[in-house]
């Protein structure tokens, strides 16, 4: 929802910050939700990795 609320906050003159949005899922989806297009379950140990790996990484993007 940020990168939609951003959009439309650029669309309207409002100010908006002009910096790439990084998608990720929401610890719950990961934690609560199948995933899709692979069929590993909800706390899968290997997507629990790549959502801390990729916060990580966004961080480490960043950070000063």
């Amino acid at each position: 929802r940020a990168e939609e609320i951003l959009k439309y906050m650029a669309s309207i003159g409002l100010y908006a910050p002009n910096t790439k949005i990084e998608r990720i899922h929401q610890y719950s989806y990961i934690m609560h939700k199948p995933e899709s297009h692979t069929g590993r379950a909800p706390g899968d140990p290997g997507r629990i990795s790549e959502f801390k790996n990729s916060v990580r990484e966004i961080a480490r993007k960043y950070s000063a």
